[in-house]
């Protein structure tokens, strides 16, 4: 049986999401800091509205791999420890770095602080994800055995009930007032990531048909959703003289018809011989790369600045997103040469 985790177009999708996790991370500034309505508005804000699908990506390929299968107490046990190793890990580096090359007056016992902190704060702005996947691990158990005995129609019926609830809901509540409905009413199992791992197990279980009309149809949805995100946010800015980002919430129908979209494209591909390995390779640097980025991120920026004094701020971030994958695919590298390190990576 093929190794569906090594599925080409799942090792693509990892690699977009992960750039989009350093698009989302560096591109922010150049609209924060620019006139609503200029063309660099724009065209940065679209930017930054495609780069949120990272993390609908990544919970979706999750659900595609881990639901609908009956794993053993050994091997739910092995993925916890796996990234509870990853996070600790991070959290000596990230301590270290935020201490010695942020802090002005370094000291040990600022690191140990820093480090002592991990049990509740993100050690660096990218590994909240961590958090959010240990929860998912920690229910696997329980989803597995409910998605191995889910129709299409109870599918679909998740679909429905949590889309309206946590995609639209919100939304009409920000428009329309009378729309809210009690605090007191609450459906933790159709919650957002939830959602995003039984799309991903859709996917994977009943093998979504690849026709013209399907592309042509996911194409113009992508389009479509990145084109209301940008004007929404736009007329968002003059319902309000602060915090216009209403619609950067990843369950808000917008960016979860744009992930679902961009899942189904790249469905698509299919790569053969030297080039299927080389992305299969890269797919599965992309965990380090993650880990890294805000760090890379950080090291990185006098040439963002140098970049910026010589051409516009747009191209200028694109090629430095561009430096920080490939710095951060090269220490990935290096990394996974190491046994321990590797298990983790």
């Amino acid at each position: 049986m093929a190794d569906k985790s090594r599925e080409c177009f799942l090792d693509i999708l990892r690699i977009i999401a992960c750039f989009c996790v350093i698009v989302n991370h560096t591109n922010s500034d150049i609209f924060l800091n620019t006139a609503p309505g200029s063309i660099t508005w724009f065209v940065s804000l679209a930017y930054f509205f495609v780069s949120k699908i990272a993390v609908p990506v990544f919970f979706m390929i999750s659900g595609y791999l881990l639901l609908g299968k009956i794993d053993s107490p050994k091997k739910s046990f092995q993925r916890i420890i796996r990234i509870l190793a990853a996070l600790i890990g991070c959290g000596v580096i990230y301590s270290i770095y935020n201490t010695y090359y942020l802090d002005p007056e370094p000291s040990f016992s600022k690191v140990v602080k820093d480090f002592s902190d991990i049990y509740y704060d993100s050690p660096s702005n990218a590994l909240w994800y961590l958090y959010a996947y240990l929860g998912i691990l920690l229910m696997l158990p329980f989803l597995q055995k409910m998605t191995s005995l889910m129709t299409k129609r109870d599918y679909h019926t998740f679909f429905v009930v949590s889309g309206l609830y946590f995609s639209v809901l919100p939304i009409l509540n920000h428009y329309i007032p009378l729309a809210t409905i009690s605090s007191e009413l609450k459906l933790p199992l159709f919650e957002g990531n939830i959602l995003l791992l039984m799309i991903g197990r859709y996917f994977s279980q009943f093998e979504i048909k690849k026709t013209k009309r399907g592309f042509v149809f996911a194409s113009f949805g992508f389009l479509a959703m990145l084109a209301l995100n940008v004007v929404a946010t736009y007329f968002e800015v003059f319902r309000t003289d602060y915090g216009y980002l209403f619609f950067d919430n990843r369950n808000y129908f917008p960016i979860l018809i744009q992930s679902v979209c961009v899942f189904y494209l790249i469905s698509f591909i299919k790569l053969r011989g030297k080039t299927e390995r080389c992305i299969s390779y890269i797919g599965s640097c992309t965990f380090g790369i993650f880990l890294l980025s805000d760090m890379i991120i950080g090291l990185l920026k006098p040439e963002l600045t140098m970049l910026s004094d010589i051409m516009h701020p747009f191209f200028a971030v694109i090629i430095f997103e561009i430096s920080v994958f490939a710095v951060g695919l090269a220490v990935a590298m290096l990394l996974k040469k190491l046994p321990l390190v590797k298990k983790v990576l």
